[in-house]
């Protein structure tokens, strides 16, 4: 029945090696096997999550999102000195949109990398665990929110913190402050 043996040319494996060539590497360092106990390497949704926060582009919007967080700080302490009450809402809820922003980006990277116990997962290298622990006093400032507790206030001064975010997702930073550590 196949009796006719079936060759490529020249022309078509060349090609077919390029495109082998070609295919991205993924999970590249990663030793996470499955995400959360739940999504797997082979997971199709876990794959588009790693090549999302691989992404140069997703970098930028953090990037971008990092340095509006830190303008808004500074744009804060005029609008608390000003007591107009419309302004300090508005200060209020671009908070809670970047505590969610960062909460995601956080949530993602744990999916994509792991979240802490393989090499390579998210919490494993120093600048994830600040950036997490960042993330999480914003949440948990975000949730008590209305309370006017002293050590509330004190979970506030901590988003503050949010600038040094730059630092971990900027490698010539990193190379600054550990030279200078």
């Amino acid at each position: 029945m196949l009796d006719e043996s079936f060759e490529y040319g020249k022309d078509t494996l060349t090609k077919k090696m390029t495109l082998i060539g070609q295919k991205k590497i993924v999970y590249d360092g990663i030793y996470c096997e499955n995400s959360f106990y739940l999504l797997s390497k082979q997971n199709i949704l876990r794959e588009k999550i790693y090549i999302a926060c691989t992404n140069k582009k997703f970098e930028w919007v953090i990037m971008f999102l990092i340095i509006t967080s830190s303008l808004k700080l500074v744009i804060d302490s005029y609008i608390i000195d000003s007591g107009e009450q419309n302004l300090l809402i508005l200060s209020s809820r671009i908070d809670y949109f970047f505590t969610a922003a960062f909460a995601l980006e956080s949530l993602l990277k744990s999916i994509a990398f792991g979240f802490a116990f393989d090499k390579g997962s998210y919490l494993r290298e120093t600048w994830s665990q600040l950036d997490f622990f960042i993330v999480v006093m914003s949440l948990i400032d975000a949730s008590f929110d209305s309370v006017k507790l002293p050590v509330i206030k004190v979970l506030r001064l901590l988003r503050t913190l949010r600038p040094l975010r730059f630092i971990s997702h900027n490698s010539g930073m990193k190379t600054i402050v550990m030279a200078l550590v």
